[in-house]
């Protein structure tokens, strides 16, 4: 009783932060590519990518750092996982859409620094872990951060252009094979975050015999 009491606390907290994210995706969507903010116009499908790397870097971890169910080790590793990237989002923010002066290299060191962040944590609480989901979704935010790194690195070659201040790949032919990947990257997320968080919220953590 108590467990299926958690698995709907958790489930309702899943869909407050999915309609979150779908709210604000669409409210920037429109508003990005509308020319009200800084950075150009924004491909659909780098949207979904944005939202999924908000869902897997921020809110994912602060979901599962409440949830007493899943071992202590785990959950140190995604506070202070969480606070490296509080702190990212708002500098980043504000170098953006403030002072205006963000560079895609930073995000790179940051994307560096994350995942040898994580990889530190891994070996330090390592005796307290095991192979359940959570090592599983660890290895794809450290997945993210590279496909991350390669979006960035296209994006310095293939559409910053000197004198202008751009962040995002718009639509476009011209960038029709770099979102065509998005695509792809979004609908293997799409159905890892599935069965994760099927598995999550029945509290089914390691696999019968493991």
């Amino acid at each position: 009783m108590l467990s299926s009491v958690y698995e709907n606390v958790v489930r309702t907290r899943m869909r407050g932060v999915f309609s979150i994210i779908i709210v604000a995706a669409t409210c920037f969507y429109f508003a990005q590519n509308a020319g009200r903010l800084e950075g150009g116009e924004i491909a659909l499908p780098k949207l979904i990518w944005l939202s999924y790397a908000i869902l897997f870097w921020l809110c994912l971890p602060a979901l599962l750092i409440v949830d007493k169910r899943i071992k202590p080790g785990w959950r140190k590793i995604y506070v202070v996982f969480l606070v490296n990237m509080l702190i990212r989002a708002v500098i980043e923010l504000l170098m953006m859409y403030v002072y205006r002066n963000w560079s895609p290299y930073y995000g790179i060191a940051h994307d560096v620094f994350s995942i040898a962040l994580l990889g530190g944590l891994l070996l330090i609480y390592r005796n307290e872990l095991k192979p359940d989901i959570f090592f599983g979704f660890t290895l794809a935010v450290v997945f993210m951060f590279f496909v991350e790194i390669g979006f960035v690195l296209y994006m310095l070659a293939n559409v910053v252009e000197r004198g202008t201040t751009i962040y995002f790949v718009p639509d476009g032919d011209g960038h029709a094979g770099v979102l065509r990947i998005t695509w792809l990257v979004v609908l293997i997320l799409t159905a890892y975050i599935f069965m994760f968080t099927r598995r999550w919220l029945r509290g089914e953590f390691v696999r019968a015999g493991s």
